[in-house]
């Protein structure tokens, strides 16, 4: 299962967290590798769960990804918190080489999208994000590099002049 967004003492004060679930009748090795280079192990009982809190953990970067790997198919939905707010998602099975993403806002009323992908495969590998305005705007793109097994932020930046886009 991937988790392209996790955070210890983030930007605006994010933690993140995320619940493993086994629902299996008997025991598993789980296994979660983060990019920035911590992996730990447990075991999970037969339908037990288990909460990992990334501000509880020695990373060395505040914004990461990671990979759960299991013996049996394993749950885990991850969350994101501030002090007024906070985010959920399902950790993903598998990745997608063309995702879709209906709705990106780039100062739509104050409102900017962040969009986090997350490279699965064993090699670095350079992502094009490509956006299409709906009401007004001209088409443009984004290129990234990411290197294996890590995550890098889409959209913030793109339309801000410097960046890596044609926006």
């Amino acid at each position: 299962v991937y988790l392209p967004l996790l955070m210890a003492n983030g930007a605006g004060g994010f933690n993140s967290w995320f619940a493993l679930q086994n629902p299996n009748p008997s025991s598993t090795t789980v296994t979660v590798t983060y990019s920035d280079g911590i992996t730990t192990s447990i075991t999970l009982a037969a339908y037990a769960s288990h909460n990992f809190y990334q501000k509880q953990e020695p990373h060395t970067s505040n914004l990461f990804a990671a990979k759960v790997v299991s013996d049996e198919p394993v749950v885990v939905v991850a969350f994101l918190e501030d002090s007024a707010s906070m985010a959920a998602y399902n950790g993903f099975a598998s990745g997608a080489v063309s995702p879709a993403m209906p709705l990106v806002n780039a100062n739509n009323n104050g409102i900017n999208t962040e969009i986090q992908i997350q490279n699965t495969g064993d090699s670095e590998t350079s992502v094009t994000v490509s956006y299409k305005p709906s009401a007004a705007g001209s088409a443009c793109t984004e290129t990234q590099t990411i290197a294996a097994n890590r995550s890098a932020t889409f959209a913030r930046d793109a339309f801000q002049s410097g960046s890596n886009s044609t926006c």
